[in-house]
């Protein structure tokens, strides 16, 4: 088990590696993206409510997913001189895309403990079930039960341990893109993206 932990923690960290490669003077990890212009926000952007391209907001979950959780993000934008865009703006869409992403962990965490309930609480009636028919009468069905209480039972640990912290990560992975620091670096020229065959 702790084997399978280690070498799950060990690709985290080579998969990471693609996307960050520095630290700065904070000891921050750097994520460096280059936009093309009129890339930073999606088409769907208006001006009360700006929103990010969701290339940008992909790579950005993967990037907060390969941090480790005392680890902090800085995210540096570089666009072209004519068309860079406002930091706080990209701050603003991203705590708000994020905000929305942490409620919505939230709403899940919430559901899975409603789940628990229920499951525990089916688990110990057919345990019950198990404990009165092997007592009481001599039938082949108690086997059965005592496994289905018993998957019951699994389930509800599984949704109070295993699913909810795997969606606290997710909700930590979210709130450091929200607490990272956003800088936008204005360039002379187009950024050309290359493809993987080039």
């Amino acid at each position: 088990m702790f084997d399978n932990l280690k070498k799950n923690l060990k690709r985290r960290m080579n998969y990471s590696q693609k996307y960050i490669f520095e630290l700065d003077e904070n000891g921050d990890y750097v994520y460096d993206i280059g936009v093309e212009a009129g890339q930073i926000y999606s088409s769907l952007t208006t001006e009360k409510h700006k929103i990010l391209n969701p290339e940008i907001v992909e790579n950005l979950d993967n990037v907060a997913k390969c941090l480790g959780l005392k680890d902090s993000l800085s995210i540096r934008i570089y666009s072209p001189k004519e068309h860079t865009a406002d930091a706080g703006n990209v701050k603003d869409a991203l705590n708000d895309y994020y905000s929305r992403q942490i409620a919505k962990v939230n709403w899940e965490i919430s559901r899975y403990m409603h789940q628990a309930f229920f499951t525990l609480l089916a688990g110990v009636i057919f345990f019950s079930a198990y404990v009165l028919l092997k007592t009481y009468f001599m039938s082949n069905w108690w086997e059965i039960i005592d496994i289905v209480s018993w998957v019951f039972i699994w389930e509800t640990v599984d949704l109070c341990f295993i699913a909810r912290n795997t969606k606290r990560l997710e909700q930590i992975s979210y709130q450091k893109i929200i607490n990272a620091k956003v800088s936008i670096i204005p360039i002379e020229k187009k950024i050309k993206i290359k493809s993987q065959g080039e």
